[in-house]
């Protein structure tokens, strides 16, 4: 999270003084930086916070099936097994289960539907479903469900790797065209006191830093859209 609000403050930062280097307008500086993190905490408020505990929730769960089959797949006891899972639980999942403390394991387990909101932990209800019923097939039911409890962590793993692959690429096209403006302004230095009085130049930049901003916008949807795929 906070690594989140110090790139939404660096790219705020260099955007503004790079409007102000290219047009040597106070007004430019100051409306750039407030447009950029009006925008980013807006975006942090209304999609990236949910997809942020949405993700942290998800990882929990991975961690929580694999460490409640391992001790499920013993002597196949509820109580033991939740124990076990809760003590190595994050914190936030801890503090869920103790509210829950009044209830008997199979209905905390159906409780926690709201904490652990995907398809995968309704998969892992019904797992413990058919092997409270059904003890001839125990074994092949939970290896089952590791599988598919693994396919999903190498699913988040491979999700992260795209985004910050994605996120590279991203940023070294618009590095580049950042220094292409860079190196103009220094070719046309003996005119720029000129050009800079133009309305015509003015709104060429202010549309550049706009475009730029919504090409951001782009590719944070195009990202929240293969994170919430991922969530389901």
């Amino acid at each position: 999270m906070i690594f989140d609000y110090v790139i939404y403050i660096m790219v705020s930062l260099l955007s503004s003084l790079a409007s102000y280097y290219l047009t040597n307008n106070f007004y430019f500086l100051v409306g750039t930086m407030a447009v950029y993190l009006a925008y980013f905490l807006t975006y942090e408020f209304f999609f990236k916070r949910k997809e942020r505990i949405k993700l942290k929730h998800n990882k929990d769960l991975t961690l929580f099936i694999h460490d409640f089959f391992l001790t499920y797949s013993i002597d196949y006891s509820l109580d033991k097994a939740l124990q076990i899972a809760q003590e190595n639980a994050s914190s936030s999942l801890k503090e869920q289960v103790e509210m829950l403390k009044d209830f008997k394991s199979e209905e905390k387990l159906e409780r926690l539907s709201d904490y652990f909101s995907s398809s995968l932990y309704q998969l892992f209800l019904k797992t413990i479903h058919l092997c409270n019923n059904n003890s001839e097939n125990r074994a092949k039911t939970i290896s089952f469900l590791l599988e598919e409890n693994n396919r999903y962590i190498y699913n988040r793993k491979n999700l992260q790797k795209s985004i910050w692959r994605g996120l590279t690429e991203f940023s070294l096209l618009w590095i580049i065209s950042f220094l292409i403006l860079i190196i103009i302004r220094f070719a046309v230095n003996s005119y720029f006191n000129q050009i800079i009085k133009t309305w015509i130049y003015l709104i060429g930049i202010a549309f550049y830093f706009v475009f730029f901003l919504f090409s951001i916008h782009l590719f944070m949807q195009a990202t929240h859209g293969r994170v919430k795929r991922y969530e389901q």
